[in-house]
């Protein structure tokens, strides 16, 4: 599946959530917390389901569900590359996080790995707002959202603008500039949608840049899971202090690492 196109929800609530990273304990918290209606209600991920975390196959269980989906995260794809034996990432994938399916059966990497194939690159929600976007980590900046999602549609995206969807910090170091010098210029939205969620870049709280917002609060490496409402557009945390997995702390606001 390349791109995921999701009608408006007039039945139930849509929330989107930052990386989970193999911690579905705080995911089960927020779904318990505002009383998730699985009949109507749904849930979108922006990727890196697994990793980091120790309940990484649970992501087979809720990819499972019919009210949950989410976009190819580069963890994701870390995994496929390496069971797909591609040179060097095997070892690449173990020293991030990928050291849970050294205890996990044949069987259950392979359905899993079935499972995150068929993930879409893009999924694109409408909204009374206008429609929502939800990749990994950056649009192409060259791109707008309705160029975007009708190339990965067709299949025309090439290697450069898929590895800055699912790898690209530019907006994200753009962002901590921002942060850094208020007076720098303010960036232009991302042209054709209401709002771009992503993950891949830790922030401390969900930023909001130009109508990008980024939602990887660090489930990993603060026990810190950020999920908003598209109805409202206000955050839920979910915050466990006890969830901490400091040996795996992967980037600071200045953006420097690569996974």
């Amino acid at each position: 599946m390349q791109a995921l196109r999701l009608s408006k929800n007039l039945k139930g609530r849509d929330f989107v959530v930052g990386d989970i990273h193999g911690h579905f304990d705080l995911l089960q918290q927020f779904l318990d917390q505002v009383q998730f209606d699985t009949k109507a209600d749904r849930l979108i991920s922006v990727g890196d389901l697994i990793d980091r975390g120790p309940q990484s196959l649970l992501a087979a269980q809720f990819l499972s569900y019919d009210w949950f989906y989410a976009v190819r995260g580069n963890h994701e794809t870390l995994m496929l590359d390496s069971l797909a034996e591609v040179p060097g990432i095997q070892d690449v994938w173990l020293q991030v996080g990928g050291n849970w399916s050294q205890f996990a059966s044949t069987d259950e990497l392979a359905l899993l790995a079935s499972m995150i194939t068929e993930l879409p690159w893009a999924i694109e929600i409408e909204t009374d707002r206008g429609p929502v976007g939800i990749v990994h980590a950056d649009v192409p900046a060259e791109l707008s959202w309705t160029e975007l999602f009708e190339r990965i549609s067709s299949g025309k995206m090439n290697d450069k603008e898929l590895n800055t969807l699912i790898w690209s910090r530019n907006r994200y170091r753009q962002l901590s500039l921002s942060l850094l010098y208020p007076e720098t210029e303010p960036t232009l939205p991302v042209e054709g949608a209401h709002r771009i969620y992503v993950g891949h870049s830790i922030v401390g709280d969900h930023q909001v840049f130009g109508n990008v917002v980024f939602l990887d609060t660090g489930a990993f490496s603060g026990g810190k899971l950020t999920i908003i409402d598209l109805a409202t557009e206000e955050p839920i945390i979910i915050n466990n202090e006890f969830n901490l997995q400091l040996d795996y702390i992967d980037t600071d606001l200045r953006g420097q690492g690569s996974y």
